[in-house]
């Protein structure tokens, strides 16, 4: 970076150009669904998801905040609106958290004036110290044939 006359030249780590923000197209990987198995079925996401405990806890706190890791964002919108339907309440999906996946954004969540964060996928299970949090890890169903 070169600063002249107090103006910065070159790109900064911090900021991107608002037109490449917005134009940008992110790559997911999505493990079940590069193995021929899509999750579309509403009853498929209760399940894995565990909507019914999702439920009981955005009754108890109200604004609850969804953090997904970007494996897992194909599916955000459609547990979002399950949840928001069923629960009458407002639900915000965290997008860019601003740690590791496995890591619970209270920042973000604070952000939105969240009550509670619904962490789905993996979790390092850091202690939290602001908001509670429920953890889901996902619930595959096993064939045992």
């Amino acid at each position: 970076h070169v600063f002249m006359s107090g103006v910065v030249t070159g790109s900064s780590a911090f900021s991107s150009d608002a037109e490449n923000v917005i134009t940008r197209k992110i790559e997911t990987f999505h493990p079940k669904r590069e193995e021929g198995v899509v999750r579309s079925g509403e009853k498929e996401l209760e399940q894995y998801y565990e909507i019914d405990k999702c439920l009981e806890f955005i009754k108890r706190y109200h604004k609850v905040a969804l953090q997904f890791p970007d494996h897992l964002l194909p599916d955000s919108v459609a547990v979002a609106t399950i949840l928001k339907h069923d629960s009458g309440e407002e639900v915000y999906i965290l997008g860019d958290t601003s740690y590791g996946s496995c890591c619970v954004d209270e920042t973000a969540a604070e952000h939105i004036s969240a009550n509670g964060i619904i962490h789905f996928g993996s979790s390092c299970l850091t202690k939290t110290g602001r908001l509670p949090v429920l953890y889901i890890f996902g619930k595959e169903e096993v064939d045992t044939t």
